[in-house]
């Protein structure tokens, strides 16, 4: 469940960065009645014009157990649902592309807007096998 802990994070920082683009200052999305909730976040994204449905995607795929920190500190009881990672990465890479062209942020790094998130089909993105020698 790292993963799913680590992409709600990243669906996190693209909202906020967004907003924080609109005006939003550090405290305002710091406040409890917005903290980690994507959902809210996703409310408030919409309301200055952002809408993709990766980002409805995302939102709703992780912001039930990101909002409390269940992707961290699981529970037994609770049932989490596991989503293809190419579903995954493609939302990713519709947010990215509508949250970059709107406030430029590959700009500053000499990029143009529209990188994607890939996913290699050879394996590349798994950690490789250390081999100990006797």
């Amino acid at each position: 469940m790292g993963f799913h802990m680590l992409c709600g994070f990243a669906v996190e920082l693209y909202l906020k960065a967004f907003l924080a683009h609109k005006g939003y200052s550090e405290e305002q999305l710091k406040r409890r009645e917005i903290g980690h909730d994507l959902l809210r976040l996703r409310e408030l994204c919409m309301s200055e014009g952002l809408y993709s449905s990766g980002m409805d995607f995302l939102a709703g795929t992780f912001g039930k157990h990101h909002k409390n920190f269940e992707y961290r500190y699981l529970k037994r009881e609770t049932v989490y649902w596991v989503e293809d990672v190419r579903t995954i990465f493609s939302a990713f890479s519709s947010l990215n592309l509508l949250v970059d062209t709107a406030i430029g942020a590959s700009s500053s790094r000499g990029k143009k807007p529209g990188d994607k998130w890939d996913f290699p089909t050879d394996g590349a993105w798994r950690l490789p096998r250390t081999e100990t020698h006797g």
